[in-house]
């Protein structure tokens, strides 16, 4: 494709999208879309410009949503976490990967005491509706005893594709 008519399109793309996204090479086609999600495991909205792990003005908008909590945790204990991904597009997207980033629960119980397992596959998420993927929270067992049962802060990102 031309640089010009290159450019055109992305620019036309930027213009007239719901939602913003970034363009990757793609072996099946000359460009795909890649879709970006966050969320966080806080009381406020996932994706909400005020919530944590919510993109700063600087960067690209959500176009989809994670959020998901987990209770229970003791030093050596292992808990699945359910993360629900929330699709308010109008296409079905392909969710191929979330990452979690964890926070202090207090100045005692550090997040590196808490480890998060990513996923990584294709998880389709229907327009306007909602999918789930589980991932697996550990507590490791070198955590003081008096971080069980308290609060990390979870954040997370993902990434997906227009189906």
């Amino acid at each position: 494709m031309p640089r010009r008519t290159q450019r055109a399109a992305v620019i036309a793309l930027l213009v007239g999208a719901i939602c913003t996204a970034g363009w990757i090479d793609s072996a099946a086609s000359p460009w795909s879309l890649v879709l970006v999600g966050y969320g966080s495991s806080a009381e406020r909205a996932p994706g909400a410009a005020n919530a944590p792990g919510a993109p700063s003005p600087r960067t690209i908008t959500p176009t989809f949503s994670i959020a998901g909590k987990v209770s229970g945790l003791f030093p050596g204990k292992t808990l699945p976490l359910v993360l629900t991904l929330g699709n308010p597009n109008k296409r079905t997207i392909i969710v191929t990967t979330v990452t979690t980033t964890v926070e202090n629960a207090t100045s005692t119980c550090a997040a590196k005491t808490v480890s998060v397992t990513g996923f990584s596959g294709h998880r389709a998420v229907g327009a306007g509706k909602t999918g789930k993927v589980t991932v697996r929270v550990t507590m490791k067992t070198s955590a003081p005893n008096s971080c069980e049962g308290k609060s990390f802060p979870f954040h997370y990102t993902g990434k997906a594709t227009e189906a």
